[in-house]
């Protein structure tokens, strides 16, 4: 596991740069401008970003496992849960723009505290009481 330890790392980082920044991006675009073509390449993104989430929930297993499960990646895994949820309801909501935007606005506020929240579990690593 040592080996793959700098790879699985490198796959984390990158499908978390991706599950933000790709999905932020493309809704800044389509928030503006929105029409079939334009929803239609939104959705691509929201899929690419799913799968970025899966690739983060994997790694992030293997690693974990890999380091005992540790207290912090197990309040981690509780919120991929939310997250996989989030994910879902963000892709059935690009059949059109105006439920593509509802929503978005909606989930904002969740998506951001449950990210600071995982930041702050991958940044400090607390030790949390069982």
């Amino acid at each position: 596991m040592e080996g793959l330890w700098p790879l699985l790392k490198a796959i984390h980082l990158l499908s978390f740069a991706v599950w933000t920044a790709a999905g932020l991006g493309a809704y800044l675009v389509v928030r503006d401008i929105c029409n079939d073509d334009v929803l239609a390449k939104y959705r691509q993104v929201a899929h690419l970003q799913a799968l970025a989430l899966a690739a983060l929930g994997a790694t992030g297993l293997i690693m974990a496992h890999a380091l005992g499960f540790p207290s912090w990646t197990k309040a981690a895994a509780l919120l991929y849960g939310p997250l996989v949820v989030l994910e879902l309801l963000h892709i059935s909501a690009t059949e059109n723009c105006t439920k593509l935007k509802r929503l978005v606005n909606a989930l904002t506020p969740i998506w951001t505290l449950l990210l600071v929240a995982i930041l702050y579990l991958k940044l400090y690593k607390p030790t949390l009481a069982p």
